[in-house]
């Protein structure tokens, strides 16, 4: 029999309930605003321009064309904008809002009411930016796939990991948390998911495909929101151009890109040979510095993908014995991101755009340099098939 809750519980019950309803309404306003914004005829910036050009070109891609998605990707993408483009902006925006109302139930369904809000939190800078992307579809998939690992399933949760990874190859530094915890019946299913969706991805798209997702469609320059790009840009005052649909500055030689992938082999190898001898919780620091490295060590890190690191700071942050830390650091990423994204491409000479660069990097820094370095967290993690859902 469940043990009554005291005053004090009920209370706090009642406010993160409260503040909860309050998040997921401020959501619904803000995507009523932006729809608002759509039939104005704002269709939402280069992104949307970008996948309403990919859904309405003919041939096959990576083809007959170059294209920097994965195949589910490039399916969702032709399905949303096959037709005008404001329409396809208001299909793109509602998916958002449910990919990230999906990813805050994954969070909460796994690690209990607190996780949740603290999802829901976090992610306030972005959610303008979120609105005109397809990166939450992705992370939804992910979390989803950590919850079935914890309700016990790793053959469901491996299958929904493959299938984020042929959205967007980033999961794959979450991998091993996966088999930590899933073991051989969850990676034989991911490994089955994503080696059938590549093989038919190669006879779609051909064998240069995954090539032209990796280079992103071949670019020579450094992105300018990436660790080096953007000391390039702003001590090194370089030029912001466009490549390849993105803002660029340099060039990036293959070298530079061989140690940078090294560095983050390193990076994860630790991260998970850490999680591994303490038995932490995979879907909570591991995962989350295992996303903040990719992105710091990355030569592309545009704005909006700074969504991929939400949920795992959500987890993290619940059994963190400084979760304010660890929070208030991701807020000030998605902040500077939200900067980033929505004035790079109107003023890239703007000063607040190369403050935010610097702030995101310095801070991005300090987060990974935690996650490698801080103290076991007294809490001890639930074992899977247990739920500390509240």
């Amino acid at each position: 029999m469940e043990k009554p809750k005291t005053p004090s519980e009920l209370r706090g019950l009642h406010r993160e309930t409260l503040f909860t309803a309050a998040l997921i309404g401020l959501r619904l306003f803000v995507l009523v605003l932006w729809l608002v914004e759509v039939r104005r005829g704002n269709a939402g910036g280069p992104d949307v321009f970008r996948f309403h050009t990919l859904a309405r070109q003919g041939g096959t891609p990576w083809r007959d064309y170059r294209v920097e998605y994965a195949p589910l990707e490039v399916l969702l993408i032709k399905g949303l904008f096959g037709g005008g483009i404001l329409s396809a902006a208001v299909r793109l925006a509602v998916l958002e809002i449910v990919a990230d109302l999906a990813t805050w139930g994954a969070v909460r369904t796994g690690w209990g009411r607190r996780g949740g809000l603290f999802y829901l939190a976090v992610g306030l800078p972005i959610l303008i930016l979120e609105l005109k992307r397809i990166d939450l579809v992705p992370v939804a998939f992910a979390m989803w796939a950590f919850v079935l690992l914890r309700r016990a399933r790793p053959g469901p949760a491996g299958v929904t990991l493959g299938l984020a990874v042929l959205m967007k190859v980033w999961p794959l530094v979450i991998l091993p948390g996966l088999w930590l915890r899933g073991r051989a019946r969850a990676l034989w299913s991911f490994v089955a998911v994503v080696a059938s969706g590549a093989l038919g991805w190669i006879v779609w798209g051909g064998f240069g495909a995954p090539s032209q997702v990796l280079t992103f469609r071949g670019a020579r320059g450094w992105e300018v929101g990436s660790t080096v790009g953007s000391l390039v840009w702003v001590i090194g005052g370089g030029g912001v151009r466009e490549e390849a649909g993105a803002g660029r500055v340099g060039t990036a030689p293959g070298w530079a890109k061989f140690v940078l992938g090294l560095v983050l082999l390193g990076v994860l190898i630790c991260v998970w040979r850490r999680a591994a001898r303490r038995q932490e919780d995979v879907a909570g620091a591991p995962a989350f510095t295992a996303v903040a490295a990719l992105l710091l060590l990355s030569p592309l890190f545009s704005a909006q993908y700074v969504m991929w690191l939400l949920p795992w700071a959500a987890v993290a942050a619940i059994d963190d014995d400084h979760p304010a830390v660890l929070l208030t650091g991701t807020f000030i990423v998605c902040a500077a991101s939200a900067v980033i994204g929505t004035f790079l491409y109107n003023s890239p000479s703007d000063p607040a755009v190369k403050v935010a660069s610097v702030a995101r990097l310095v801070v991005l820094t300090a987060l990974v340099i935690r996650g490698l370095t801080a103290g076991t967290s007294q809490t001890s993690p639930v074992a899977p098939g247990l739920s500390t859902a509240g």
